[in-house]
């Protein structure tokens, strides 16, 4: 092989080197247009709107991230999550963990989001996601209702 067909290999060498930054950009788009493709934004927005229930969304997480510290057995600061009334009523503090209706206002919610650097739970472990977060939280907006209530309300 002559030098010039040397330099010729190589300068094809380099130029495809350069272009494969770009090849993988366009290649990132077309997948990423592709999966938002499949997703309906009505069945996006869907879920953040529907209607939160406990047994469904918010007790499956309480039972596995919350009760060993909170539940029946113990209540460490005097906190209990399986039962709507202590939750109303709080811990020690006395402050109501949750104010139904107000997420915002909840202390459930600051401690799980990590809103209060003092406090966050769970104290150890994975942090909840943000899924669990909006579902514990779209529950308590929507009146942190407890499934005896639903079935009380009915005639």
């Amino acid at each position: 092989m002559s030098l010039q067909e040397r330099s010729e290999a190589r300068t094809r060498q380099i130029q495809v080197q350069a272009n494969r930054p770009e090849l993988i950009r366009y290649f990132f788009y077309l997948c990423l247009l592709s999966i938002l493709g499949t997703i309906s934004p009505k069945r996006f927005f869907a879920q953040s709107s529907a209607s939160a229930d406990f047994a469904r969304d918010v007790a499956p997480i309480f039972q596995a991230r919350c009760n060993l510290c909170h539940g029946s057995e113990v209540q460490m600061g005097g906190l209990r999550l399986d039962q709507r009334q202590n939750l109303l009523k709080g811990g020690k503090s006395g402050i109501p963990s949750i104010v139904p209706g107000k997420s915002a206002q909840s202390l459930l919610v600051r401690y799980i989001s990590g809103l209060d650097p003092k406090l966050v739970m769970p104290p150890t472990g994975e942090r909840l996601s943000a899924g669990e977060i909006s579902r514990i939280s779209r529950w308590i907006d929507q009146g942190a209702v407890w499934p005896a209530e639903t079935q009380t309300s009915k005639p």
